[in-house]
């Protein structure tokens, strides 16, 4: 009975060591903060979301993509980004860093255009799950929400 309550000690603390070594590297680097912005705890920093709902308050033609609105929004000075080779490099002046270690994000309530399995985020009490498709590609609809958060990798 003694060897078998050393064995089962033994093997108790064999798992508890190999749970540690490969849970030493991971560390979280963002979380949610209180006002629903993205934040990233080695870097302090935070920038808040870009939450785009297509409203009445401009004409959308059926096909318009979510760059198209943005296009509307630029040119009233709601909103200044930057397109480079089909990604969204940079909004209301912050941009993705070269390196890629950040960037830009494109989330949605449009549940015909998101793949759950890639993500979430939480803005406001409402969950939007990861666009499927970029910005120039997705077809925007009225009452749809996109948010654009800028993630650490």
């Amino acid at each position: 009975m003694r060897k078998f309550f050393n064995l089962t000690k033994l093997f108790a603390v064999a798992i508890l060591s190999i749970c540690c070594i490969l849970c030493a590297g991971c560390e979280n680097t963002s979380f949610l903060g209180e006002s629903g912005e993205k934040t990233s705890e080695s870097s302090q920093t935070s920038v808040s979301p870009v939450v785009i709902t297509v409203n009445d308050d401009y004409e959308v033609a059926n096909g318009d993509t979510l760059i198209d609105y943005m296009n509307l929004l630029k040119t009233d000075g709601k909103i200044s980004f930057t397109v480079a080779d089909g990604f969204v490099t940079s909004i209301n002046g912050i941009e993705n860093p070269a390196d890629g270690s950040k960037c830009w994000m494109l989330y949605t309530d449009d549940t015909e255009n998101t793949n759950s399995a890639w993500g979430s985020v939480e803005v406001d009490g409402v969950t939007y799950y990861s666009a499927a498709i970029g910005a120039d590609v997705i077809h925007i609809k009225k009452g749809c929400t996109y948010v654009w958060y800028y993630l650490s990798f």
